[in-house]
């Protein structure tokens, strides 16, 4: 019943084995190298297959005189506009806009002083607990003939 302990094999063993493993995977991948033979004598080149049906250009969309931008070029440069020395911020594009700033709602409460609460005056609702469901009644045993 007793059997001798088996020897574990160290870690070098282990790595020899995969790389054995490894390299047993790497020849049957590998195909054999064909023996060289000489090449033919100038084979023939093999023709240019037609090129398949072209597939037609397709026609340009026709644009509405609307839809149309203007080149750069064709289009004169606004002199009266002189473009911002300093990019605009998100800060400064909502200054722009000409809508009244509304108060801040909770400005006021901030403003005031906190009221300070003593914890032993806090009181909380005390749930009333469930009633528990009453138990089934007892069914009386069957008698064993």
């Amino acid at each position: 019943m007793n059997k001798p302990a088996t020897k574990e094999p160290s870690m070098d063993e282990i790595l020899s084995s995969i790389r054995q493993i490894i390299a047993d995977d790497d020849a049957s991948v590998a195909p054999p190298t064909p023996a060289r033979t000489p090449a033919p004598a100038a084979a023939a080149p093999r023709p240019v297959p037609p090129a398949a049906a072209a597939k037609p250009a397709p026609e340009p969309l026709a644009l509405s005189q609307a839809q149309i931008v203007p080149s750069r070029a064709a289009a004169p440069a606004p002199e009266a506009e002189a473009a911002p020395a300093v990019a605009m911020d998100f800060a400064a594009m909502l200054s722009d806009l000409d809508e009244p700033e509304e108060p801040d709602p909770m400005a006021e409460m901030l403003a005031a002083e906190a009221e300070l609460v003593d914890p032993e005056d806090v009181a909380f609702e005390i749930e009333a607990e469930a009633e528990p469901e009453p138990q089934p009644a007892p069914v009386a045993p069957v008698p064993p003939p």
